[in-house]
C-alpha cells in the first residue's frame, strides 16, 4: 500500500506556517543529503502521476476530436466559413493545441515510468533519514510538512511510495553484504567499539551518541562483494571438481555435473549481472588449469 493513499483523507494538511517552520527546523537533514545524496529520500507519487496523466490523456482526446473535426470541415476549397487569414489561425490554434497535449503526455509518461522504477531506499537510509528529520527526539513532522508517519515505523518494511535521491546501483551480492554482515557489524559491533574507544580517550568530555560511524560509500561496499564473488566462485568450482573425482559412476557423475551446474548459474545470477564477466573469467582459468593438468598427467603416463 502507497503511502500517498493516507494523504487522500487529510485534505487541510499542515499550514504555510508549519511548513516553512519544517524547513527551517531540517536545515541538517538538507546539508546530510547534499553531502550525501543517498541519504534523500522521496515519495514517489505513483497514485499523482496516474491522476495527472489520465487527465492530461483526456486533453489530448478533446484535442485530437477538435483537430480532426476541423480537418475534415476545411479539407476541401471552398468549404468553411472562415477566410484564409483567419483560418490559418484557427488551424494552427488546434493543431498546435493538439502537438503540445501529446508532448506534455510523454513528458508525464517518462517521468512517471522514472520514478515508478527507481530503486527504494535501504532499511540503513530509511532508519537514518527518519533519525535526521527528528522522529527520534519527538519530532512529528518532516521536512515536506507532512506527518512522520507516511515514512512508516522502524520495525516495519519500507513503504512502497518511497525512492532514494541517489541510486547506488548496488549489485544483489552488495546489497546482502549491507543487509546481512555490515548493518549488524555495524550495529552490534564496531558503534560499542567506538563509543568504548571514544569513553577511553575523552573520559566524560564527550557523550556517546547514537550513530557516529559514517555510512560506507558504495565503492568500498563494491570491492567487497567482488571479492566476495571471487571467492564464492572459485569454490563452486572447487566442489564439484573435489566431488566428481572421488566419484566412479559415469551416471552418477552426470546427475552431480548437472546439479552443480544449476547450482553455479544460480549463484551467478545471485551475484548480479555485472559479477558475470568475473564468473566467466575464473571458469577460463579453471578450464585451462583442466587440460594443463590432463595433458601433464597424460605425458607423465607415457614417460
Amino acid at each position: 500500500m502507497t503511502t500517498n493513499r493516507n494523504l487522500t483523507h487529510d485534505f487541510s494538511g499542515p499550514t504555510v506556517q508549519e511548513r516553512i517552520t519544517c524547513l527551517f527546523e531540517h536545515s541538517q537533514l538538507f546539508d546530510i543529503i547534499a553531502d550525501k545524496p543517498q541519504a534523500g529520500i522521496c515519495q514517489r507519487y505513483g497514485r499523482g502521476w496516474s491522476t495527472i496523466i489520465a487527465y492530461i490523456e483526456s486533453e489530448v482526446n478533446q484535442s485530437q476530436r477538435a483537430a480532426e473535426l476541423f480537418i475534415r470541415e476545411n479539407a476541401q476549397v471552398g468549404r468553411g466559413i472562415l477566410d484564409e487569414r483567419r483560418k490559418e489561425k484557427a488551424y494552427k490554434k488546434v493543431m498546435n493545441k493538439w502537438m503540445g497535449d501529446i508532448f506534455r503526455h510523454e513528458r508525464a509518461f517518462r517521468a512517471a515510468r522514472q520514478m515508478a522504477l527507481s530503486d527504494s531506499p535501504s532499511k540503513e537510509y530509511m532508519r537514518k533519514y527518519r533519525s535526521n528529520s527528528g522522529s527520534g527526539k519527538g519530532g512529528t513532522r518532516a521536512a515536506n510538512g507532512e506527518l512522520m508517519s507516511i515514512y512508516g515505523q522502524e520495525n516495519e518494511l519500507v513503504p512502497s511510495d518511497l525512492t532514494t535521491l541517489d541510486d547506488e546501483e548496488l549489485e544483489p551480492i552488495a546489497n546482502f553484504i549491507v543487509d546481512w554482515l555490515m548493518n549488524p557489524f555495524v550495529d552490534y559491533i564496531g558503534t560499542r567499539f567506538q563509543r568504548f574507544w571514544h569513553k577511553l580517550l575523552y573520559g566524560k568530555m564527550r557523550p556517546a551518541e547514537g550513530d557516529d560511524i559514517e555510512a560506507v560509500n558504495a565503492r568500498t561496499i563494491s570491492a567487497i562483494a567482488r571479492a566476495f564473488v571471487s571467492v564464492m566462485a572459485i569454490l563452486f568450482l572447487v566442489a564439484p571438481i573435489a566431488t566428481l573425482d572421488s566419484i566412479q559412476q559415469p551416471k552418477l557423475r552426470i546427475l552431480v555435473m548437472a546439479l552443480f551446474g544449476q547450482l553455479f548459474a544460480t549463484s551467478a545470477q545471485f551475484m548480479g549481472s555485472r559479477s558475470v564477466p568475473l564468473y566467466m573469467l575464473i571458469t577460463a582459468y579453471f578450464q585451462a588449469m583442466v587440460v594443463f593438468l590432463g595433458t601433464t598427467s597424460v605425458q607423465n603416463v607415457r614417460q
